[in-house]
């Protein structure tokens, strides 16, 4: 195919996206389900950055000033992707809406590529990428959901996969892909990345054989990809497991965060959601659209009945991708034994959310079916594919267009923006909670309600507290007539990170131990009733910042590897071309 054709079909994936981005942008972000809990976390992780100047952990005028740690546990690509684009915007919400109409531009190109490289024709991964993004449930994510961090993990489920075929069926020259992928849906949703890891084992248990028919070059491949993986995301997942290991926090906690068997079995949908629209107006589903799109199901359909046509090459990939597109709608529906799987499994608590992974297979299918077909009566003919390809994007436009249910809130992002922007502090009530100590959420509705936020409490023994100035993530405070043994609390709530100083009136420092009192706050035990001063400070932990290095380092060496290795393969490509 010529560039010129190459370049026709590209823009017509382009125009569809620009249309669909054009409505996004004019819509609201912030009153679609996750979209103001998204916006806060945005928000204070920029107001930080701002005042010192440093890797946010905790943003410390969150939930009343004791500091909260959202960016410890959820995945930075999405925080720190629309906190860059704010700096233009000076927005937040447009800031993240234009940070998602980034990712839904790459997730088409990404699937036009991951296609394209399968099957080697142009027209059939445009068509890919113009299903994938088209796609009810996709668009679902974006006018209803605001789900930030499952739109960025998509968005990378298509170079996953091409590293996996490129590996196993190909000459493995673009396996890094896989690397990238991985990457790439690590830092933006762990839901997804848990699903996909399995959907990724199961592809290789299928490739068995070929890891024995070339067990050094396809080892070596996956060793490599793990340790750049492990390597570039140290500087989000070693924090979070530090922490998670060191005390117990809601957002790990099945019960208290509905990631539990009971639930995700009640949430499960019905089969002929996937069909037809079933519009909840009220609940933690409200107006979510479960359907796959009547593009996607003419597609299966064409692919069925010319199932004898589709090239022997990737046939068995096609068959496997298929299969998985059934195993995720099926996990969707209250079919699914949801009540008796280990509760691990649970761990995306609304199973409707395998609907995003439906999507990317069933477009993947339903591309090579439509196009199987159109190759089959206009075989070689590349202006009638790209007038195809048009015709069949106004046609998915109409359709979306007439959705009745996309229904977004009228209101006005700025207001609320202005509002809360303006307020010197959040409290724990307008903020999700999950990202709190489980013992700070248990006493939600007793202590933290009566609690005054800068206050240093006495849990046990004597002590006057003199003097006390509060600081952001340091507090001061001058003590007198000290009973050994007292324990105070202080106005921060407990992750990894703080350290406690004593002063004595001589000028001596000493060092003291913070531990995690009975309701998830910083406390500090007093040995030695001479202190006259305690310092208690955030401080960003030493493995942090090796985890800081390790993951700058190995995203550069990785950047080098990818580049010297395209570099070494276009090379490749011209030699081979010369030569014929």
């Amino acid at each position: 195919m010529e560039k010129k054709q190459k370049f026709n079909l590209y823009i017509i994936l382009i125009t569809v996206i620009a249309i669909i981005s054009v409505f996004f942008l004019s819509s609201t972000f912030i009153y679609t389900h996750d979209g103001f809990v998204h916006f806060l976390r945005i928000m204070g992780t920029k107001q930080t950055i701002t005042e010192t100047g440093s890797f946010p952990t905790i943003i410390h005028n969150f939930c009343n000033g004791w500091g909260y740690a959202p960016n410890l546990f959820y995945n930075p690509l999405s925080t720190f992707g629309p906190v860059l684009v704010s700096i233009i915007t000076n927005s937040y919400s447009l800031a993240i809406k234009i940070f998602i109409v980034i990712m839904m531009f790459l997730a088409g190109i990404f699937m036009s590529k991951f296609v394209k490289n399968v099957t080697k024709k142009e027209t059939i991964g445009v068509l890919a990428g113009i299903l994938y993004v088209t796609n009810p449930y996709y668009l679902n994510n974006l006018f209803i959901r605001g789900a930030i961090g499952e739109i960025s993990a998509l968005t990378f489920l298509p170079l996953l996969f091409l590293g996996l075929y490129d590996l196993f069926e190909e000459d493995g020259k673009k396996q890094y892909f896989i690397a990238i992928g991985t990457i790439g849906i690590a830092l933006s949703h762990n839901i997804t990345l848990f699903y996909a890891a399995i959907f990724s084992v199961i592809y290789v248990l299928f490739n068995i054989k070929k890891i024995k028919e070339r067990p050094k070059k396809i080892i070596i491949c996956c060793i490599i990809d793990l340790i750049f993986i492990l390597g570039v995301t140290a500087f989000y997942i070693l924090p979070l497991f530090l922490n998670k290991t060191n005390t117990e926090y809601a957002i790990f906690n099945n019960r208290m965060m509905w990631t539990n068997n009971d639930f995700a079995s009640d949430k499960a949908i019905e089969i002929k959601d996937i069909f037809v629209n079933r519009v909840q107006k009220e609940g933690d589903t409200k107006n979510v659209i479960y359907k796959m799109g009547i593009t996607t199901w003419i597609g299966l359909i064409l692919l069925l009945i010319n199932e004898k046509k589709v090239d022997e090459k990737y046939k068995k990939f096609l068959t496997i991708l298929f299969g998985f597109a059934l195993i995720s709608i099926f996990m969707a529906t209250k079919y699914f034994p949801w009540k008796k799987v280990p509760e691990i499994f649970c761990i995306l608590q609304f199973p409707w959310r395998m609907l995003g992974f439906a999507n990317f297979f069933l477009s993947f299918c339903a591309s090579i079916g439509i196009g199987t077909v159109f190759e089959k009566i206009f075989p070689g003919k590349t202006s009638l594919h790209i007038a195809f390809i048009t015709t069949i994007s106004c046609l998915i436009l109409i359709y979306l267009v007439a959705l009745s249910g996309l229904e977004v809130e009228e209101k006005n992002d700025q207001e609320i923006e202005e509002y809360y922007s303006n307020l010197e502090e959040i409290s724990y009530t307008q903020i999700n909670k999950e990202y709190l100590p489980k013992k700070a959420f248990i006493h939600m509705n007793d202590y933290l309600k009566k609690r005054e936020d800068k206050s240093v409490v006495i849990l046990q023994g004597e002590a006057n507290i003199v003097k006390r100035n509060k600081d952001g993530l340091k507090t001061e405070i001058e003590i007198e007539n000290v009973n050994k043994n007292t324990i105070l609390e202080f106005p921060y709530l407990y992750y990894l990170g703080y350290e406690a100083t004593g002063i004595k009136p001589n000028g001596e420092t000493v060092k003291m131990d913070t531990f995690e009192d009975d309701y998830g706050f910083v406390a500090v035990k007093i040995n030695d009733k001479d202190l006259e001063k305690i310092i208690v400070e955030y401080k960003t932990p030493i493995l942090y910042k090796i985890a800081y290095i390790i993951s700058g380092v190995t995203f550069i060496i990785g950047i080098g590897v990818i580049v010297y290795t395209s570099k070494r393969n276009m090379n490749n490509c011209v030699k081979n071309r010369k030569n014929k």
